[in-house]
């Protein structure tokens, strides 16, 4: 024969038997139903398949049909009506019966699929959420506990003081932003002292307070910086007390490290605010507590495995490095005796500000070299912070703007290259400065107060040779902010210089090149002061020319 009759492969022969044996009736097969061979190949199971066709027999949309029984080839014959299934027509039950069969069980295979995709990206869903967020849970616990500097081992800080100080210190360690750091630390010890019963003396108080006079004393806020440090000394030095015990507690590297830095901020902000007596004293101390950290880093090395070199060990305590190095504290040192410097060069005492100057860059160049010698060995990894220069001295306006007497000094310090408008102006893009070394530019400032002291001094030659030392260490490190504004402050002097020496036509180049190195700082405040004082000078030798040439009279 040539046909076999297919059965379905997933409907039972005898369910559908009936509608078959109708449908080829219709076409005009048989007039009295399927052959007896027909009906045993559709009881046994046998597939019906075309002879003259190698593929099975499946509708259009599923796969192609063969030659014979495609569409651009039409069947003729007795078979037309049921063969012909891409022609127009009236469908055969079978063809009706097989598309609905086939399209169930491809409905039912698709909705399978379907399932399995959704349950696929359900778990990968469920998997990509449990990562973020255990990398987001894993990242606050490092931020709470290596980030933040508050201690607070019993757990007793709660929600939500807890969180104002976590998001306090992802905007001082990851999204830097002076402005909303301060303001979660201030609600922070609002919520501790009035809401979990703290005390203004809890360690974890000072801890808060010694934050929100850094961030003050970063945007410029003097008055109140010196509010909240004198807070934070009366607890680590005694109330009114500023002078450091000739007894001290026994050493301790960690508050030790902390009070030199106290003392630091803390002067240097009485310096900003003129209030001369307690910078020295305040100075002073810290001076004292370096001594009392090298004495301890001595005994700590001598004790330890290495080299036994003081300035190459890292003091430990309690097994964790309470200081990274000794280097940390040699800059702060440099920048205490410099301070001191400055309280003395502003009260016009310039033999004493010169000495302390001189010290300072000796001591920078000694320690310099030992720090550059820990690098190439090793020993120390070169540490990195932004080059806004947070280290500079600032006087507040009246200070700046001549409103009040420094007794005859001429201008002031580089520390003090602008008023506190200037410093909250680049407070507020603390982020966007690059990272650079800390120690670059420090001989490059102390030079310049040398220059000025010289200058001051009636030394005009010296003055020259320290100023031209001094620009020449700003110009190799050109590029990085903090230096092009030390440069802009410089060339600021030598102008300032120039005009004292009745030079117009120098003191104008000067001026012009300190208002380009202040735009490549970026600095649009040091930029408008040098354009201002630029044109006023061009207005008076335009005025002097003219008052002098008898042609033009």
């Amino acid at each position: 024969m040539f046909w076999r009759i297919p059965a379905p492969s997933r409907m039972r022969s005898r369910d559908r038997l009936a509608g078959l044996s109708a449908g080829l009736a219709n076409a005009g097969l048989f007039s009295s139903g399927i052959p007896r061979g027909a009906q045993s190949a559709l009881r046994i199971g046998t597939p019906l398949r075309l002879a003259v066709c190698p593929t099975p027999i499946t509708p259009l949309y599923t796969a192609p049909m063969c030659r014979s029984l495609s569409t651009s080839r039409t069947a003729t014959g007795p078979f037309s009506n049921l063969f012909n299934w891409g022609s127009s027509g009236p469908k055969s039950p079978l063809y009706s019966l097989r598309s609905a069969s086939i399209r169930a069980d491809a409905n039912r295979g698709n909705f399978t699929y379907i399932n399995r995709i959704a349950v696929a990206l359900c778990i990968s869903a469920l998997a990509l959420t449990v990562s973020v967020a255990s990398s987001f849970y894993l990242l606050f616990d490092y931020i709470e506990t290596e980030l933040s500097p508050i201690d607070d081992t019993s757990g007793r800080v709660k929600d939500p003081a807890r969180k104002y100080l976590l998001s306090a210190a992802i905007r001082e360690q990851i999204l830097p932003s002076s402005d909303s750091a301060l303001l979660y630390l201030q609600r922070a010890r609002t919520m501790l002292l009035k809401e979990q019963g703290f005390t203004e003396r809890d360690p974890v108080i000072v801890e808060i307070t010694q934050r929100i006079a850094e961030h003050m004393d970063l945007q410029g806020r003097l008055i109140e910086a010196a509010r909240e440090y004198t807070k934070v000394w009366d607890y680590h030095v005694g109330s009114g007390d500023t002078e450091p015990s000739t007894e001290p507690k026994p050493l301790d590297a960690a508050n030790l490290v902390f009070k030199i830095r106290l003392a630091l901020q803390f002067g240097a902000v009485n310096v900003g605010l003129t209030r001369w007596d307690a910078a020295k004293a305040q100075l002073g101390a810290g001076l004292l507590w370096i001594s009392q950290l090298n004495s301890l880093v001595e005994a700590e090395s001598a004790t330890s495995r290495g080299t036994g070199n003081p300035w190459h060990t890292s003091i430990r305590q309690g097994g964790r490095p309470v200081i990274y190095n000794i280097h940390d504290v040699h800059l702060m040192e440099i920048r205490i005796i410099e301070r001191l410097g400055d309280t003395y060069a502003l009260q016009s005492q310039l033999p004493a500000a010169q000495r302390l100057y001189s010290d300072a860059l000796t001591k920078y160049h000694s320690y310099r070299a030992l720090r550059d010698q820990a690098i190439q060995r090793g020993d120390l990894q070169l540490p990195t912070w932004r080059s806004v220069p947070h280290h500079w001295l600032w006087l507040n306006d009246e200070v700046y703007n001549g409103q009040i007497d420094l007794a005859g000094f001429y201008f002031p310090p580089v520390a003090a290259v602008a008023s506190l408008s200037r410093r909250r102006s680049m407070a507020k893009d603390h982020n966007k400065y690059p990272v650079v070394d800390p120690w670059v530019c420090v001989d490059a400032q102390l030079m310049d107060h040398l220059g000025e002291i010289k200058y001051g001094l009636g030394q005009r030659e010296d003055a020259d040779s320290w100023l031209a030392s001094s620009r020449g260490v700003v110009e190799r490190n050109s590029g990085i902010p903090a230096c092009d504004s030390c440069a802009a402050v410089i060339y600021s002097h030598i102008a300032r210089i120039s005009e004292f020496n009745n030079q117009p036509e120098a003191a104008m180049a000067h001026w012009l090149v300190a208002s380009r190195k202040a735009e490549a700082a970026k600095d649009a405040v040091l930029m408008e002061k040098c354009n201002r004082n630029l044109f006023q000078l061009q207005i008076a030798h335009s005025k002097s020319k003219k008052s002098s040439d008898p042609a033009k009279k």
